[in-house]
């Protein structure tokens, strides 16, 4: 016999729920990976690009921007100014790192440039006041900013020794705004929404809602799990139903508990689909007007639930036709009347003086 039947759905629905919940925030962080890759190292990037050796910097990283020097810059486009930062390499040699600095900064580079001219005739750290932080992510120059860059060189007079201290890489400041914008909150809300999908089924699993009808049916008709245990212990699952000869036990989705008794119309039904395979049904409806549908694989075998029904509940109407639909749709009280209230019929017992009579051919 299967015994404890209820306390084993119970854990089969729970651990559904959890296991659920767990790949679906999975999926929500595998998604805002793929979605939000950039933002999310722009938010979390720890190092200074400026305290870093500069050889040693990593193309397509993200880096924080912190720089309280900038010497001087040699290009610019409608968005911002290319400048030239002053960094050492991993040997502590002097070099310089380009660095793409947007327009709405220019006013404080302006004034970067003027201390770090200071600091470089003083000495004095007392004069690096002014900073800029932002963060960004480092890329190779390209021809159009090299070709910039080698004006610039000619220009000042630079050295070949001085040119080989500039680094081939630029760090690309970015403003926040570019980066928390419309399409980094609509790529942030599917994966969010997703999250918490996955934590609503955790909780789901873990309070135990989906068992709720169970358990009404149950506190309303004063049946206890040794009950259930006794009727469906050995019965036989048809679809996802436990079928007894006192209950009903659906156990798909929130698991639901019918009385047999309470059947008051079965017939086998058949649904004819659209590019799908027929489907098989025995259809019942209870005196409290609830409607249960147990899919089975075909004609006989949905009789043959009817049949079973019928053994627990005889007076049930049978079959679907315009005589039984009348009665429960437009009759209900009488019909609930007739199967309820009124005494049974009692089989008409034919007279002991005319039994095993052979007609008269």
């Amino acid at each position: 016999m299967n015994k404890n039947i209820v306390s084993k759905i119970r854990r089969k629905k729970m651990i559904g729920w959890l296991i659920g919940g767990l790949v679906v925030i999975l999926l929500a962080c595998l998604l805002a990976g793929i979605f939000l890759p950039k933002s999310l190292k722009y938010t979390f990037a720890s190092k200074n690009i400026f305290s870093e050796p500069y050889d040693k910097i990593k193309e397509g990283h993200f880096y924080k921007g912190k720089t309280f020097y900038l010497y001087d810059w040699f290009a610019e486009n409608n968005e911002g100014r290319f400048y030239l930062a002053p960094v050492t390499d991993s040997n502590g040699e002097d070099g310089f790192i380009e660095v793409y600095i947007p327009n709405q900064y220019q006013d404080k580079a302006n004034r970067i440039m003027n201390q770090t001219w200071e600091y470089m005739e003083s000495g004095d750290k007392d004069d690096l006041k002014e900073y800029i932080s932002i963060n960004g992510y480092v890329k190779y120059m390209d021809d159009k900013s090299v070709e910039f860059l080698n004006q610039y060189c000619d220009q000042v007079g630079m050295t070949k020794a001085e040119r080989n201290t500039i680094s081939n890489k630029m760090f690309v400041m970015v403003l926040p705004s570019q980066v928390y914008n419309v399409d980094f909150v609509g790529n942030l809300i599917f994966p969010t929404l997703l999250a918490l999908a996955g934590i609503y089924f955790i909780i789901h699993g873990i309070n135990g809602r989906y068992m709720r009808f169970l358990k009404k049916k149950m506190k309303e008709n004063n049946i206890s799990s040794k009950d259930i245990d006794e009727d469906l212990g050995n019965a036989p699952k048809v679809g996802n139903a436990l079928i007894g000869t006192k209950y009903i036990l659906m156990t798909a989705g929130a698991p639901k508990l019918y009385r047999i008794e309470d059947i008051v119309w079965v017939y086998p039904q058949r649904v004819s689909q659209i590019n799908a395979p027929t489907a098989y049904y025995a259809t019942m409806f209870t005196r409290f007007h609830e409607n249960i549908r147990i899919q089975v694989k075909d004609d006989p075998a949905a009789e043959s639930v009817c049949g079973q029904i019928r053994k627990s509940q005889p007076r049930a109407l049978y079959g679907y036709n315009i005589e039984n639909t009348t009665a429960y749709f437009n009759n209900f009280n009488a019909l609930i009347d007739s199967i309820y209230n009124q005494p049974e019929a009692q089989p008409q017992v034919q007279p002991a003086d005319e039994q095993n009579v052979t007609p008269i051919q």
